[in-house]
């Protein structure tokens, strides 16, 4: 008898409490809880760290086809100058530039401690490496509204190549001017710069976990029976904890070994490597746009406007490549040729705009999130 009595009550117990959610009608139920799983598609990734790449010129001498990298004579300044140039070779010292100008030439474009990147690139690539996973509760308004709160984990992984050659003027000699002409004003002028072609190359690998809550307003558009279209617009709260790591080589040529490294095996020499890392946590807010498709059973397609703040890539150390990137406004004087226009139609594989840059901007990367679940 007590059993009875007691099986009776558990009965009217559970029935008093999905009334008490449900109403009537089990299609008011005031509470839904979700859970899904999901992939994130990186969009405008191009903004986080820009990829470009200077290219090389190629030069036609007869039915021949020779393609060189940029040197200094692709420069404008250079090109309204110069009536002879040589990278020196051997029996001569092989680690400088000669220059012969017309005219007088007082100042010279380089100045010692200088560095021109006149070959190279940077290459960005951003992923998700464990797929978003959600768990959500929906709490109904009133009729077709819903006050929603996610709860989401995943991990990212940001990867970023950079390489250049690099042209470090050590040391300027000049001017040396030639023989005055008959007006008395020299002819021409001499310039010597000891130089070297540094090749550093970095890869670095960005690890990090994003953990946030996302609340939002949701609205249900009912399509049949058993399925609605549900519209939603809120905001994600989050926070990324990054393991960052770069990984160094830096080796050189000399001039001679640089420009002519097309048609011939360049001589590299003084090869050293390292590696840098650095750990930060940032937090973040990101506007969420999204449609649920379904009801029991549903696909999720989601837009997260950004993945959080500027990352930081410089690193203080007095080594001119000990940072976590190459291409930084700090790195020592360095700067971008002022290509001659003329030279533009002959040179290949280029794209993008080279530039100086000291953030990873993960506030510019867009999420668009494609997943599926189910509610209950």
């Amino acid at each position: 008898m007590k059993k009875k009595r007691f099986l009776l009550f558990l009965i009217v117990f559970l029935l008093g409490f999905s009334l008490a959610w449900a109403g009537d009608n089990p299609k008011e139920k005031k509470v839904y809880f979700r859970f899904s799983v999901g992939y994130g598609l990186p969009l405008g990734t191009n903004s986080v760290r820009p990829s470009w790449d200077l290219g090389i010129r190629t030069v036609y001498l007869g039915q021949k086809e020779y393609s060189y990298p940029l040197d200094p004579l692709d420069e404008v300044w250079f090109c309204e100058r110069w009536f002879q140039e040589r990278p020196q070779m051997a029996p001569a010292p092989n680690d400088y530039y000669w220059f012969r100008l017309n005219g007088e030439v007082p100042q010279f474009y380089f100045k010692s401690g200088d560095r021109t990147v006149y070959n190279g690139y940077s290459r960005s690539d951003y992923k998700n490496v464990i797929p978003q996973i959600n768990l959500g509760i929906d709490f109904r308004i009133t009729k077709g509204v819903f006050f929603t709160v996610d709860v989401f984990a995943r991990q990212d992984q940001l990867k970023v190549q950079e390489e250049g050659y690099i042209l470090y003027v050590k040391q300027v000699w000049g001017p040396y001017y030639g023989l005055p002409g008959p007006d008395g004003h020299y002819q021409d002028t001499d310039w010597y710069l000891d130089t070297v072609m540094e090749h550093p190359t970095v890869n670095m690998t960005m690890n990090f976990w994003n953990f946030g809550i996302t609340p939002s307003l949701k609205f249900e558009i009912p399509i049949s029976r058993n399925f609605s279209v549900f519209p939603r617009v809120g905001v994600a709260l989050f926070m990324s904890k990054a393991k960052v790591q770069s990984d160094w080589t830096l080796n050189f040529l000399y001039p001679y070994d640089y420009v002519f490294m097309y048609q011939q095996k360049p001589n590299y020499f003084g090869d050293t490597s390292w590696q840098t890392k650095q750990n930060k946590t940032e937090f973040g807010v990101a506007p969420v746009v999204g449609l649920d498709f379904g009801k029991s059973l549903f696909i999720s397609v989601e837009l997260q406007l950004g993945t959080g703040k500027n990352f930081s890539v410089l690193d203080e150390e007095e080594h001119p490549y000990k940072g976590l990137l190459l291409y930084n406004n700090n790195s020592y004087k360095m700067k971008f040729p002022d290509v001659d226009p003329s030279y533009e139609s002959s040179r290949h594989k280029n794209y993008g705009t080279p530039a100086l840059n000291d953030f990873v901007h993960l506030n510019k990367v867009k999420l668009l999130k494609v997943s599926a679940g189910f509610r209950f």
